[in-house]
């Protein structure tokens, strides 16, 4: 069953898009998750700056794809002009530093659903550690959009590998793959084989 999503942001203007574009690495990185989206499929995008570029493509391609997302400038992108696309907003707490929605209500939302594929950002990755990490408090979303999707593909540049925030929003164990512009060092690549997660 589609929940058709209306959009009501027409006012809010996209506040990350425009600095973005401009990027060629995060280009590279939202292609390659592109590539691995089929059609039929239910996916989530996290709130992700190159998640907005992955959307854009999903906009403007032929494939029939159900998009759930609590990212604004995310919804933005996809109702800007007539696509193939089931958008489904979460809804929820609207934090407009973060760009999105969050909360119980959202994560609540999330727990309904078992994507196919989830697309995340992340601040850095400590592989010494097994240890995915933000500048913001995780409040749950994120371990419910994982504990919710088949697959979960890390969307980052190589150089969060040498970032690291102040909290912990998930293990290596529990996501897929990560997907960059470039191959990372061979150290890094052997310690993410031994978690099984493949670098693309």
């Amino acid at each position: 069953l589609f929940i058709p999503f209306i959009s009501i942001y027409a006012a809010i203007q996209p506040t990350i898009t425009v600095a973005i574009t401009a990027i060629p690495t995060k280009k590279i990185i939202a292609e390659k998750a592109f590539n691995l989206i089929e059609d039929r499929e239910t996916i989530f995008l996290d709130i992700s700056t190159i998640n907005i570029l992955l959307a854009k493509l999903l906009a403007e391609s032929n494939k029939k794809v159900t998009l759930v997302t609590n990212m604004l400038d995310i919804l933005n992108v996809v109702t800007s002009k007539p696509n193939n696309l089931n958008i489904i907003s979460t809804g929820g707490l609207l934090n407009l530093s973060l760009d999105g929605f969050v909360g119980t209500p959202t994560i609540e939302f999330i727990s309904k659903y078992k994507f196919d594929k989830t697309f995340m950002g992340s601040c850095g990755v400590d592989v010494f550690n097994s240890s995915l990490t933000t500048f913001e408090i995780e409040d749950g979303l994120t371990k419910k959009a994982i504990n919710s999707s088949k697959k979960v593909f890390i969307v980052m540049e190589d150089k969060k590998f040498k970032f690291d925030g102040n909290f912990k929003f998930a293990h290596l164990e529990d996501i897929s793959s990560i997907i960059t512009e470039k191959t990372p060092t061979p150290d890094i690549v052997d310690i993410l084989s031994e978690f099984n997660v493949n670098v693309l």
